[in-house]
């Protein structure tokens, strides 16, 4: 697995510290745990609220609900983590609310079958990060996994995947579709096939029964303007 150097990843990572649940958070209002892949869509959906708008990896979201942590509703990236959170939930109330696709960014027209060995491709942890689990699952699928793997760049969200392709620091970048909605400058160059990898599904569960009109939100057709506009699929 492939880092980035430290002074790099500092650089990012401190411009991203946004993204990481912080004690700090807000205390007024309910808190939404959600994949980083949702900030976007999220921060326009509640600008107008005073909801705390909490982002990570979802493993991480996870095992932070599963110690306590404040979570009034929870949005994971991947069925397998909300299966940990599921039984903490309000009964009934476990839905998929979007999907999404997985794709090449770049700002060279190099498919990922053809792109040079020793090129690095960003993505998320593979062993830990949905984004890089689905990438993992397609790489292995189109057979590429001994080639690319070496030069994988792994990291801790989605959302610093994208943006160190943004940045240039990494040539390319296997993220969710998504991720570049609100970035003019990156292309898609390959939209992976849905077959290759499981379906990208973002379940929802309701923590604290308080919060169920935060919950509903997400279901109105404000929430799937947004989360369309965003690029995600609404279920």
């Amino acid at each position: 697995m492939t880092r980035l150097p430290s002074l790099a990843r500092r650089t990012v990572l401190a411009g991203l510290a946004g993204l990481a649940v912080s004690p700090a958070i807000a205390a007024e209002g309910h808190r939404i745990f959600a994949a980083s892949s949702l900030k976007p869509a999220l921060d326009d959906l509640f600008a107008d609220s005073d909801v705390a708008l909490n982002y990570a990896g979802s493993g991480l979201l996870a095992r932070q609900i599963g110690a306590g942590a404040p979570a009034a509703v929870f949005i994971s990236a991947n069925p397998a983590w909300m299966d940990r959170v599921e039984p903490l939930a309000v009964a009934d109330t476990r839905r998929d609310l979007l999907g999404n696709r997985l794709v090449l960014v770049g700002r060279e027209a190099v498919s990922l079958a053809d792109i040079p060995e020793g090129t690095r491709v960003v993505t998320g942890l593979t062993e830990a990060v949905p984004l890089g689990q689905y990438a993992r699952a397609a790489i292995e699928h189109l057979g590429l996994w001994e080639r690319l793997s070496p030069s994988l760049v792994q990291v801790e969200n989605a959302r610093l995947a994208v943006t160190l392709v943004a940045r240039g620091e990494v040539a390319f970048g296997l993220v969710y579709a998504s991720d570049i909605s609100t970035l003019d400058d990156l292309d898609v160059i390959e939209t992976l096939p849905e077959e290759a990898h499981p379906p990208i599904r973002y379940p929802v569960a309701l923590i604290e029964e308080g919060a169920r009109a935060i919950y509903d939100r997400l279901f109105t057709e404000d929430a799937r303007a947004v989360f369309t506009a965003h690029g995600f699929e609404v279920l």
